[in-house]
């Protein structure tokens, strides 16, 4: 009888190994996949503000707008709709006016007429405003992004 025992002993004993064994190779693809999706979310959000802030400066020829949007299609399946939404309303759509109004500030001929001058007048105070809400909106969105660019395991 202690012979049976004893051999049920060891094959509970290697059941229970298997298990854990199995537990931990969970748990580690589990964090492998968490650390994943941290590194492929940190890659986008690093592209998305090295893209913003190219095109605080950029013209509208320069073709700006396409790196900013090309970010903006991972940004959604990555971060949900919320971010992307707000990326898209306080960053992108602002950035495209930006490059309006300096279009007519830089781009236009020399203002001859009171009415250009308004105009570039204007474009200036507009892309003034623009930039500073941008600078505002970047910092809002950097604390919606800490939650998704935490690692936990």
């Amino acid at each position: 009888g202690i012979g049976q025992l004893a051999v049920a002993c060891a094959v509970g004993y290697v059941a229970y190994r298997q298990w854990r064994t199995a537990q931990q190779q969970a748990e580690t693809a589990r964090n492998k996949l968490k650390h994943d999706l941290f590194d492929r979310r940190l890659k986008v959000y690093d592209a998305l503000r090295e893209s913003a802030q190219y095109a605080f400066n950029a013209r509208p020829n320069e073709n700006a707008e396409r790196r900013v949007a090309d970010n903006l299609k991972e940004l959604r399946w990555l971060f949900g709709k919320p971010v992307h939404d707000f990326v898209w309303d306080h960053i992108y759509v602002p950035l495209v006016d930006l490059w309006e109004a300096n279009n007519v500030i830089h781009d236009s001929p020399h203002p001859n007429t009171d009415i250009e001058r308004e105009e570039r007048r204007k474009a200036g105070a507009d892309a003034s405003r623009i930039r500073k809400e941008l600078h505002r909106d970047l910092a809002k969105l950097e604390e919606m992004m800490a939650d998704f660019l935490t690692l936990n395991h």
